[in-house]
């Protein structure tokens, strides 16, 4: 075997082989190969690590990203809910305004009702007494008819009450013309001498007397 490496640590350690052809020398020779390999093993195995450690770095950081993510949809999804949430109260706030207008409105419907009810009542007593002032109006002229008849009536009386009168004077007038007739004889003589048509009335008498 030639010399080993100038930079191998173990140099200081090797036995020229002019010395000594012993197999501990050839073993002596081997060994820092194997160091070497052992060595590079190490290595791989410290790369190894690190390569895991990114991996499960990596990983991490990957299911970190996953529970922000997670995080930011579960706050996007509650502000949402909070949206909703206030539009739902804004929705029931415009119902419950919209119902109270609505219930404004029937109440309002409802007192012009009566209004109209009443003001209905009202005509109707109205036409009422119209119509009472009418029949009032109609009595007021049968009253009337009746008084007519009645003054009607008391001029036939009248009437009849003046000729009555006119026939009560007449009679008397007769009956003093008579009663004059029989006081005066020398009224019967001039009548008996008149002609017989003039005397006939007062002949009667005449002959009584004679």
């Amino acid at each position: 075997g030639g010399s080993p490496p100038p930079k191998s640590p173990s140099a200081k350690r090797y036995v020229p082989p002019a010395r000594s052809l012993s197999s501990s020398s050839s073993v002596r020779i081997v060994e820092p190969q194997k160091k070497r390999r052992s060595r590079s093993r190490a290595k791989e195995r410290e790369k190894e690590k690190e390569k895991e450690a990114e991996k499960i770095r990596d990983k991490e950081k990957a299911r970190q990203k996953e529970k922000d993510k997670d995080r930011e949809k579960a706050q996007d999804k509650e502000k949402e809910r909070a949206k909703d949430k206030d539009r739902d109260k804004d929705k029931d706030r415009d119902k419950a305004k919209q119902k109270e207008k609505d219930r404004e409105k029937e109440k309002a419907k409802e007192k012009e009702k009566e209004r109209a009810k009443e003001r209905a009542k009202e005509r109707e007593k109205e036409r009422e007494r119209e119509r009472e002032k009418e029949r009032e109006r109609e009595r007021e002229k049968e009253r009337a008819k009746e008084r007519e008849k009645e003054r009607e009536k008391e001029k036939a009386r009248e009437r009849e009450r003046a000729r009555e009168k006119e026939k009560e004077l007449e009679r008397e007038k007769k009956r003093k013309r008579s009663e004059e007739r029989r006081r005066s004889p020398s009224l019967g003589k001039r009548r008996r001498r008149s002609s017989s048509s003039s005397s006939s009335s007062a002949a009667p008498p005449g002959r009584g007397r004679a």
